[in-house]
């Protein structure tokens, strides 16, 4: 049997909204910048292809050596009716799905909001960017396609809000044009300024790693077939992100950040938002799970010393493990704004920790 990895964050968000008419989303690539080759998709789900259901979480890279089969990000809470809201996903048997792909739109009377077939089908992609072609740009003017077609604004007329995908504002007149001197936002300095309230680094509006794919989705798309749940009002701008490192921690990990927004007009009450994982390290009939809580880390270890049969890692197996990387696990109030929650799977002999993050912008 099979087993999953539940970790789950308290927090608070926004909602309120009807559900649209747009198709599931499709698009899907690797992330292969280090040790880890991580299929990513742009509905909700990771780490694997839901059509042939192959898993792709492949550590060590060119191995044919699987971590993980799949994931996802799951949100739920409580409305102003004390109804239980949800957005999940799992494995998407019989074409069951709660996201989408694209950013939402608002009415600027009713507040109403809603995204269109168009609008979805349009954001039914991945934007890929190295650090590479962003030095490449700044340094030599040379601009990759992915630089050109940066999805740095939302369509303002539409009800979209005015910044989607970080970029660096060359000439500040908030309109993304690589020609003016724009770029996707890596921050080259490598200095984060410091929230000096909170003393904590303001980093949400940058790209990270060697190599980024950003993408953004939401749950108002369609009506929801895995949890059965109405709307709630989520835009979730997400990036998957990893570093080329002689650090062999380094080197076996990739990073996921969302950015949860409430595009709604109504509030989530005790809310839980988390990553469901199904974890397969290699051979899954004799993996187990365990958790940390002193480190906020969930984990899967082979039960013996030797991960034999089909797809094992063979003798001396890895460990894998999943945690979160900010230290506000529980918000006792938030009715609007934007949540941020950052992930990281690590794939290592011995499972490292890294603390957990949830912040509030």
């Amino acid at each position: 049997m099979k087993n999953t990895l539940p970790v789950l964050v308290m927090c608070f968000i926004s909602i309120g909204t009807f559900a649209q008419n747009c198709p599931h989303p499709s698009a899907s690539i690797d992330l292969d910048v280090n040790n880890v080759r991580a299929k990513i998709l742009n509905g909700g789900d990771l780490w694997w292809d839901p059509i042939s259901t192959i898993n792709t979480y492949e550590v060590p890279i060119g191995s044919s050596k699987n971590a993980i089969f799949c994931g996802s990000i799951w949100i739920g809470g409580y409305d102003a009716s004390n109804q239980l809201l949800m957005a999940a996903q799992t494995y998407r048997q019989g074409g069951k799905n709660d996201f989408w792909a694209g950013p939402i739109s608002v009415d600027t009377g009713s507040g109403a909001s809603s995204i269109t077939p168009a609008t979805c089908n349009f954001y039914d992609n991945l934007y890929p960017m190295t650090k590479a072609e962003v030095n490449t740009f700044v340094n030599f003017g040379i601009a990759s396609s992915g630089i050109i077609n940066w999805p740095g604004n939302g369509n303002v007329s539409a009800g979209q809000l005015p910044y989607l995908a970080p970029f660096f504002d060359a000439n500040n007149d908030g309109i993304y044009n690589h020609t003016s001197g724009d770029y996707p936002y890596f921050n080259l300095s490598g200095n984060y300024p410091v929230n000096q309230t909170t003393g904590l680094t303001e980093c949400n509006d940058y790209l990270f790693g060697d190599k980024s794919i950003w993408w953004v989705f939401n749950d108002i798309g369609n009506i929801k077939t895995e949890t059965n749940s109405g709307p709630i009002g989520l835009e979730i701008r997400a990036q998957a992100f990893a570093y080329s490192s002689t650090n062999p921690a380094i080197n076996n990990t990739t990073f996921y950040k969302y950015q949860i927004i409430n595009r709604s007009s109504g509030s989530l009450f005790q809310t839980h938002l988390g990553a469901w994982v199904d974890v397969d390290l290699g051979n899954f009939t004799d993996d187990y799970v365990g958790c940390d809580v002193g480190r906020d880390l969930g984990y899967v270890y082979n039960g013996d010393l030797d991960d034999n049969g089909t797809g094992g890692y063979g003798v001396n197996p890895p460990a894998c493990g999943l945690d979160f990387c900010k230290d506000h696990s529980r918000i006792q109030m938030m009715e609007s704004t934007i949540i941020t929650m950052d992930l990281l799977m690590s794939w290592v002999r011995i499972v490292l920790c890294h603390r957990l993050c949830i912040t509030i912008m």
